[in-house]
This record gives structure tokens, C-alpha cells and sequence, in this order.
């Protein structure tokens, strides 16, 4: 997704959002290596939007957005997220935290 992070001027994209969700409160998804490529090259201006606790009958989701920016920075790079080498498995129990990730 490409947006505007509201500080840019005329009409250049500085925000490029990857959406990710699951039904699971807990953080999990995929993140390939296509997107770590791209993660790379954007740096900043690229963020993973998580939502947890996606219900599908409500079509409503539980959680609060998670966002990640500069996730090669943020997500690679911290402990408390579980990898692995078939592209990524992001993993982490933020439920009980509030969790900020710029």
C-alpha cells in the first residue's frame, strides 16, 4: 500500500504499508523475502501493519493495530520475536503489552 505519511509535500508516496492479519491474538505472520528486499531498500518509509484477533463471522478485530516500522531494524534485529530461515516467521505474545515499534 502506498500512502502519505502526512509530512510529505505534492504528491509523493513516503509511507509503503505491508498488511498483515490473523485471527490469532498473538503476532504471526509470514514475511517473505521479496518483502525483506523491499524492507531493505525502503528503510524507514517501509512498515508491516499487523492486526490480531480478526473475527470473521463480526468482521471486527479484537486487537489494536500493531505497526512496525523499519521492520529489518525493529523486528529482525529484537530478541523477543521468534525466526525462521524459510523466508520469516514473525512470533511474539504482545498481549499483554502495549506495544509501540518505530
Amino acid at each position: 500500500i502506498e500512502s502519505f505519511d502526512g509530512k510529505s509535500r505534492g504528491v509523493k508516496y513516503d509511507r509503503f504499508i505491508e498488511a498483515k492479519g490473523s485471527r490469532d491474538s498473538r503476532v504471526r505472520f509470514f514475511w517473505t523475502e521479496n518483502e525483506m528486499r523491499v524492507a531493505k531498500k525502503l528503510g524507514a518509509r517501509y512498515w508491516i501493519y499487523f492486526q490480531g484477533g480478526i473475527d470473521l463471522k463480526s468482521k471486527k478485530a479484537k486487537n489494536k493495530l500493531v505497526t512496525f516500522q523499519n521492520p529489518v531494524e525493529t523486528i529482525l534485529k529484537d530478541a523477543k520475536f521468534a525466526k525462521t530461515p524459510q523466508g520469516i516467521i514473525v512470533e511474539a505474545d504482545l498481549r499483554s503489552e502495549v506495544l509501540v515499534v518505530a
